[in-house]
């Protein structure tokens, strides 16, 4: 069913939350924003349990399952055995990690409902970015409901395939953080699919966060005044509740990639404009600009 844009659902949950929390905590999560926030985590969770949460990820692990399922054939029991003992670990490891999360949850989750109490009063202003995001691309929403779970842990990305996890501490305005994960969700790998025809797959993911940028700020541009500043407000609103963290220290560490996204996005912006005007639908306007710059795209 193609709808105009997905009814926006504010969720918070326990549950995911301690994933977050624990993934942060025991450093199997590649992008550290915080790392103030990742030694609060070490100090909830005991050493030995953080331990074994990073082993139960490892890639490898979730080979050797596979691979164990095909020892006499493809086996859709079999590898349904193997995969749900993986899930067996995963849940009770969870179950003990949330005896040691309890007290903190109990502390900080009336926090996180009173943040989404604060993005109810700007659901529909959210919606109507969401509706110009797919105006824009020419991209029809697939889903009708995206739900947005507030976290505690410093982080922003889509969770499935209409869900985003946004975290409260990003020092970045919910609603840019917000648009900028849900156009993600809405036009899917098109442009890093487009880009590695030129590239390789680091220089196309560079390309594809700056072509979303360029994205968001073109449904900005074009958004009224008086909404905006309404969401500033709640986010402002927001920043009192939690505090955010610095980016400082996350763009230190991606420097190369800070460096490529302000590069691509230079690139493209006039063209980008231009083509936006003219009503080309995404994998156009991309195929274009591409095509036009493949000298300037680089590959190092």
């Amino acid at each position: 069913m193609v709808v105009d844009a997905p009814r926006i659902c504010f969720k918070v949950s326990p549950w995911l939350n301690l994933y977050y929390s624990l993934e942060v905590g025991a450093g199997s999560y590649v992008y550290i924003l915080s790392q103030e926030y990742a030694e609060i985590m070490k100090t909830v969770f005991p050493q030995d349990l953080r331990k074994r949460f990073v082993e139960i990820h490892e890639p490898q692990r979730f080979s050797w399952r596979i691979k164990s399922s095909l020892f006499n054939g493809i086996s859709k029991i079999k590898m349904e055995e193997s995969l749900t003992n993986l899930a067996k670990e995963h849940y009770f490891i969870l179950k003990e990690a949330y005896r040691y999360y309890e007290l903190y949850w109990k502390g900080v989750s009336p926090i996180l409902e009173e943040v989404a109490g604060h993005l109810e009063t700007v659901q529909l202003d959210l919606e109507a970015l969401l509706e110009e995001a797919s105006a824009v691309t020419l991209i029809p929403w697939k889903v009708e409901e995206l739900d947005i779970f507030i976290l505690d842990a410093p982080t922003g990305e889509p969770v499935g395939n209409q869900a985003i996890g946004y975290g409260t501490r990003i020092g970045v305005p919910f609603f840019h953080l917000i648009l900028h994960e849900a156009t993600h969700m809405l036009v899917e790998h098109k442009v890093c699919d487009i880009a590695q025809k030129y590239t390789n797959e680091w220089h196309a993911s560079y390309i594809d966060e700056a072509v979303n940028n360029l994205l968001s700020n073109t449904i900005f541009s074009s958004f009224e005044p008086t909404r905006i500043e309404k969401m500033k407000e709640v986010d402002n609103e927001i920043r009192k509740l939690v505090p955010s963290i610095s980016m400082e220290k996350f763009i230190e560490q991606h420097e190369k990639r800070q460096k490529y996204l302000t590069y691509y996005r230079k690139l493209l912006q006039e063209d980008w404009q231009t083509l936006v005007k003219e009503r080309k639908n995404l994998e156009q306007m991309v195929s274009i600009l591409l095509e036009k710059h493949k000298a300037e795209i680089k590959s190092d």
